[in-house]
């Protein structure tokens, strides 16, 4: 059997954005397809982030000129207005490659259809069989039906969906699964491209494409710490001469305590470090804002420990229509925020962050405020002008509150969030979010692995690198030393 050798993709989520780092990543795939002379290319679904029509036409003109074919996933039918037109443009894919005929399944609901059971069950050892969800993903009965096919036959599986790597024997079949192309959710390696040879054996070779190391160099050079437990995390840094810390004043026990003083002074004087002050909570409710108390006593505290930032989140569990529609709520908490940043020396910088969705909270207009980039900056721009200094405020950007959003982060991927408030953005919060047992996801959790595995950082050093991302000071927000140190250990072994 000649051999031929084709180019995998998967996983990419594009939109459409030629700046986006998903962009970027596909174009490098392409320019190093082209140079290698790859016989075909086939892409295994999420080719979008959301069923952006533009999105699947930047790709058709990246691949123009080169032997390609897809199938659909999950992500590609989200927006009903464009899931027909692309569940037709991947309709019956069956093509061949060399000896063997390469055919194309439809599961974007991890259901596989009779139609699509019939091209199987015809399938002769040796083909090629495309699908999106990993076999495991598959819905129960789809899943029985296609071990009983793949024990029987000896096919070549291979699939996406999963965002890490497969490579295993099912029944007489041989299954493979890739971890893909997008640098935010490609888990367990940098993203990467797979070529397949496929001659009387198969062959699989990774092309991975990396930020540049000086890029993750930089980004390690501004990273430093969230300061929970304050003693114990000053004294970390302090000890390991971190020259980013945060103080995180917004928690219930916090109380004012003139004994971190002087370990706060130590670590000055040690690092000459930058110092972030998280301000508490303010929010509306019974027609006032609820909060402004302990709000004036945490900004004495700032302007006492003379701080270089403060961190404000929007106001927490205020809805949207009151923010946008009820202009006593708005004016009394811009109020508060611009009082809070007259107050403060021109050097001290000043962040809004981005909020998160809640499981229970609606998604509706009644939905909490401040969770899309253009809610942010919305905030923003309000206090800019209410100080009439346009740049004197800028913007926090949580990379774990992006992507842990509910449904919105389907439409606002990280990469949306890089685009939109890179520029901008004056500090960054990160931590890694974990999937729960029901499904959820939680925050706030150490990065053991800045390649994976909820959140991959890669995005993170691409858009550093190309500037897509202000470099300004990072903080780690996980809770304690350890968590700390489990984290920044994680991102030297990148450095090795």
């Amino acid at each position: 059997m000649p051999n031929e050798r084709i180019a995998v993709l998967c996983d990419m989520h594009l939109i459409p954005d030629t700046a986006s780092s998903q962009y970027v990543y596909l174009l490098r795939a392409v320019e190093r397809m082209r140079r290698d002379g790859v016989d075909r290319v086939i892409t295994l679904g999420d080719l979008t982030a959301c069923g952006e029509l533009e999105a699947w036409d930047l790709y058709l003109d990246a691949v123009q000129g080169l032997a390609h074919c897809e199938v659909i996933g999950n992500s590609d039918v989200r927006d009903p207005a464009t899931a027909d037109t692309l569940l037709a443009r991947t309709a019956t894919v069956e093509t061949r490659v060399g000896e063997r005929c390469v055919i194309g399944l439809s599961t974007p609901d991890g259901v596989i259809s009779d139609a699509d059971f019939a091209r199987l069950e015809a399938a002769r050892d040796g083909d090629v069989i495309l699908l999106h969800y990993y076999l495991d993903a598959l819905k129960a009965a789809s899943r029985a039906r296609l071990h009983e096919v793949l024990a029987q036959k000896q096919l070549l599986v291979l699939h996406g969906h999963a965002h890490r790597d497969f490579d295993y024997v099912q029944g007489r079949s041989h299954v493979m699964g890739f971890r893909g192309l997008d640098p935010d959710k490609a888990s367990g390696g940098y993203p990467c491209m797979v070529y397949l040879t496929l001659g009387d054996e198969v062959t699989r070779e990774e092309i991975c494409f990396a930020p540049l190391r000086e890029s993750i160099a930089s980004v390690r050079a501004h990273l430093g710490v969230s300061c929970v437990r304050l003693h114990e995390d000053v004294a970390y840094a302090l000890e390991h001469e971190i020259g980013f810390i945060e103080l995180r004043c917004d928690k219930k026990e916090w109380s004012y305590d003139p004994t971190l003083t002087p370990l706060i002074e130590a670590w000055r004087t040690r690092t000459n470090g930058f110092l972030s002050v998280h301000m508490p909570n303010l929010k509306w409710a019974d027609g006032q804002v609820v909060g402004g108390e302990r709000w004036q006593e945490v900004l004495e505290y700032a302007l006492l420990l003379r701080a270089d930032h403060l961190t404000i989140h929007p106001p927490r569990r205020t809805s949207r229509l009151d923010v946008l529609e009820n202009k006593v709520c708005f004016d009394a908490l811009l109020a508060h925020y611009v009082e809070a940043v007259r107050r403060l020396p021109d050097t001290t910088t000043v962040g809004i962050e981005n909020l998160h969705w809640d499981k229970g909270e609606a998604i509706d207009e009644s939905r909490p405020f401040a969770i899309v980039p253009e809610e942010q900056l919305l905030w923003v721009d309000a206090i800019n002008q209410a100080l009439a200094k346009p740049g004197r405020v800028g913007c926090l950007l949580d990379t774990g509150h992006a992507r842990n959003n509910g449904a919105l982060a389907k439409r606002y991927p990280l990469s949306r969030w890089y685009a939109a408030i890179g520029s901008r953005a004056v500090a960054y919060h990160v931590h890694q979010s974990v999937k729960q047992a029901d499904g959820d996801l939680k925050n706030h959790k150490p990065i053991e692995d800045w390649l994976g595995s909820m959140i991959s950082y890669c995005g993170f050093f691409d858009a550093w690198e190309r500037g897509i991302l202000r470099h300004a000071p990072i903080f780690l927000e996980v809770k304690g030393w350890k968590n700390h140190e489990i984290s920044l250990q994680a991102i030297d072994r990148l450095l090795v």
